[in-house]
């Protein structure tokens, strides 16, 4: 967890203190990130955060020790009403956005769906990011449909705002990703294009299309391109330390056992196991996939136990969509080798896990 998640949650278990008013815990609490949030460099959306709930302790603490002014108390009161909406629209959106980070796709949804009921208490744009978050969500948990509409409404906001660009390309991205997984290699092709116009200034954006577009080459087969592509992705020096390096070196792995380079293949993916450990992150789909990638590509033999055990990872952790996928690339992989009972299994398992859908979400 970054400092800044940190912090974050420091402020959520303040704002709950508040809100039973237990003042001991809150004036702890309060010290503790005063302290904390003049050493560090924190977001606008963490800083607003924190001066929200600062408000608000102001307020609680004045109720509790003296009562406030009568000609006052209406004026407070509607200003404290509008407060507490944004109050609960930060804390959820920002447990949200920690539970995401953490993997956590039902929790972030939860968090989320909370949040959406008080949108109306914040500006377009605010509305057009927290669109982008949630579609992310309802992605990785296999929702395309509403995913799709999500991010639609978010790129009806932001379209054509020159302040936004970084929004656009996210939702641009975004699109592609969700065309891609639904069979139109064309179409998402088209919005990586998009994208691709608007990031020649933003190296990190640049590099989120080059991971996109080679997502999309992959998926459809075009394994030599989405080489090429997962490669640009990695070789950016602005990725040098986030997890688009993880993620993109873990995917030029698998594409070289793809394309019959084992050894390489192995080499990679000893790189990223060793990456993930060293840096304590929290990234159970990878850890997942390097377990099936070395099960799948053993040196002696297929090791159907390792392959099971990542499966088993990505379940536990409801990546719907991911499980799917991987599961229909392990059924063609044993096809492709004339092993029918594992391809049928596996093909039988994605099936499963994509058939229903796992509908989410839902008032």
């Amino acid at each position: 967890m970054t400092i800044e998640n940190t912090l974050i949650s420091k402020i959520g278990s303040w704002l709950r203190a508040l809100s039973m008013y237990n003042l001991d815990d809150a004036q702890r609490y309060q010290k503790e990130i005063s302290e904390m949030i003049h050493h560090i460099h924190v977001s606008k959306q963490a800083a607003t955060y924190y001066d929200l709930v600062h408000f608000k302790h102001q307020f609680v603490a004045g109720q509790m020790m003296h009562q406030p002014i009568a000609q006052h108390s209406m004026k407070l009161k509607e200003a404290t009403f509008e407060t507490n909406n944004i109050l609960n629209y930060l804390y959820n959106f920002n447990e949200g956005m920690i539970a995401t980070s953490m993997e956590n796709y039902l929790c972030a949804l939860k968090h989320f769906k909370e949040a959406e009921k008080h949108i109306i208490h914040v500006n377009n744009y605010e509305q057009a990011e927290f669109y982008i978050r949630i579609a992310n969500v309802f992605y990785r948990l296999d929702q395309n449909i509403t995913a799709l509409s999500y991010i639609n409404q978010a790129y009806d906001i932001v379209k054509g705002s020159k302040d936004h660009m970084r929004l656009q390309m996210n939702c641009l991205i975004m699109k592609a990703g969700i065309y891609s997984e639904l069979g139109y290699y064309e179409k998402s092709n088209t919005y990586t294009s998009y994208a691709q116009q608007l990031a020649n200034k933003e190296p990190y954006h640049r590099s989120l299309v080059h991971y996109a577009k080679a997502n999309n080459e992959y998926r459809h087969g075009h394994f030599e391109k989405a080489l090429k592509s997962y490669t640009r992705a990695h070789s950016d020096s602005h990725q040098k330390k986030t997890m688009i390096r993880i993620k993109s070196k873990y995917h030029i792995a698998n594409t070289h056992f793809k394309l019959g380079m084992n050894d390489r293949g192995h080499e990679l993916l000893d790189e990223v196991e060793s990456s993930i450990a060293k840096e304590a992150l929290q990234l159970n789909e990878y850890s997942a996939k390097c377990l099936i990638s070395r099960g799948l590509h053993a040196q002696i033999k297929v090791d159907l136990t390792l392959i099971d055990q990542g499966l088993a990872i990505l379940q536990e952790n409801n990546l719907h969509g991911e499980f799917s996928e991987v599961c229909n690339d392990l059924s063609k992989h044993f096809k492709d080798r004339e092993d029918f009972e594992n391809a049928y299994r596996y093909l039988h398992l994605s099936n499963e896990a994509s058939g229903g859908k796992h509908v989410i979400g839902g008032d």
